[in-house]
């Protein structure tokens, strides 16, 4: 899961939200309907462009780069549901999620998520590097972790564990060369290389070979 920090809401998106608001109209699920058709869809398209760039091309769940074409923006706290569809334009529950409709927002619906895609996030799950599952890291979260991975965004997808599977092998293979040639000190400096924002899956990689990335938090 990505650990997202948004910004000012881009332009369109803050406009529309405010001429609502002057117009005494509350905003409800289906204002996001109204938002995505109105100015030619100039503002949906500046919207997603905004969060593209923030997570990086990156799915806001899974972690996986995004396809050009297949990605929708997703409500963290659903816009179907009568107790968070007032935030249906507020920019910061807004993000990118892919459109595999085996998982992420496809599956999510109106489930309310224990676990949002948050600044420390990721401490609350921990990768199996010998079959690219994840699976809950605290007693405390436990909970909260199986109900992501399993219920609500089916992040052990097994096309997802493979891609895990795989990128960990590749760089558990490289840093073994590294240290059969007597170039342990060269480790971390690799592993900045080998996981970069905007790679597939690099929160969950780096969080497992302990290195950290730009917006991530260390372990409490």
């Amino acid at each position: 899961m990505l650990e997202i920090t948004h910004s000012a809401a881009p332009a369109g998106l803050a406009a529309f939200r405010a001429a609502l608001t002057a117009a005494g109209e509350s905003i409800t699920g289906a204002s996001w309907d109204a938002f995505k058709n109105h100015d030619k869809n100039k503002s949906h398209r500046e919207l997603m462009e905004y969060l593209y760039a923030l997570q990086h091309g990156c799915c806001a769940y899974c972690e996986r780069r995004l396809q050009e074409g297949k990605s929708h923006v997703d409500h963290v706290e659903p816009r179907g549901n009568r107790e968070t569809e007032h935030l249906t334009l507020t920019c910061s529950n807004l993000v990118l999620s892919c459109n595999n409709p085996q998982s992420c927002g496809s599956t999510k619906h109106n489930h309310r998520l224990p676990i949002q895609p948050r600044p420390g996030a990721n401490v609350h799950f921990r990768l199996i590097s010998s079959s690219g599952k994840l699976r809950p890291a605290r007693r405390d979260s436990a909970a909260d972790a199986k109900f992501c991975i399993h219920n609500s965004l089916n992040l052990n997808h097994p096309l997802y564990c493979e891609e895990r599977r795989q990128a960990v092998q590749g760089i558990m293979n490289n840093l073994r060369r590294l240290a059969e040639l007597g170039m342990q000190d060269r480790a971390e400096a690799y592993l900045r290389t080998a996981i970069q924002p905007g790679d597939s899956y690099a929160p969950t990689l780096a969080r497992h070979f302990n290195l950290p990335l730009p917006g991530q938090l260390p372990e409490p």
